[in-house]
């Protein structure tokens, strides 16, 4: 997230991942519940996945950097509060 130079973004990054209850609920949460990462710490190898992608696409397309990575790191964060964690994914 420090590679995001748009100042609004960067912002608002830092304020939803240094917040330390949300990051470790992030941290420990699976990215979905049969097809892929579908496991407990799943959400951030999944993110982080669409990251490096969307950086590579980045290099490829006349494209906002800052967006695609913005947009790849929190397009999922919700997903904290829709897994439980418990039973079988």
């Amino acid at each position: 997230m420090d590679s995001v130079d748009n100042e609004y973004l960067n912002r608002l990054l830092h304020i939803i991942f240094e917040d330390k209850a949300f990051f470790t609920e992030y941290l420990a949460a699976p990215a979905a519940k049969g097809w892929h990462h579908n496991y407990m710490h799943g959400l951030i190898e999944h993110s982080v996945a669409v990251a490096a992608l969307c950086e590579f696409c980045s290099t490829l397309y006349p494209v906002s950097y800052d967006l695609l990575i913005s947009g790849a790191l929190l397009h999922d964060v919700a997903k904290v509060w829709e897994y439980s964690g418990q039973g079988a994914f």
